[in-house]
């Protein structure tokens, strides 16, 4: 099983916003899969037990700014969100092979 950091946009979001977005870490079955089979229920927090720890935690969660948001889909799984809501689609989101990196 693999993981990595991604961002998740929530529907349920602030008052007078649709959405917010949340880091989460996400778990892969096999490394070629391309969607997560899931995540942590509540966001994540970058937290270690030392400076350098803390440096790479925060490496991590700047690697998943470059994937594409996921959202939970109609069927309950995570799929990637077609507009961010902020005129940014998913292939503006990131590049290269997506799937593949679990940075």
């Amino acid at each position: 099983m693999t993981w990595n950091y991604r961002i998740i946009r929530h529907k349920q979001g602030f008052p007078g916003e649709p959405f917010y977005y949340a880091m989460h870490e996400c778990y892969y079955d096999s490394s070629g899969q391309k969607f997560p089979h899931s995540c942590t229920v509540n966001p994540v927090q970058p937290i270690s037990d030392t400076p350098e720890g803390m440096l790479w935690v925060l490496s991590k969660m700047i690697v998943a700014t470059d994937k594409p948001v996921l959202e939970e889909g109609p069927d309950g799984k995570l799929c990637e969100v077609k507009d961010d809501g902020h005129g940014r689609s998913d292939q503006e989101a990131g590049s290269g092979d997506r799937a593949g990196s679990r940075d």
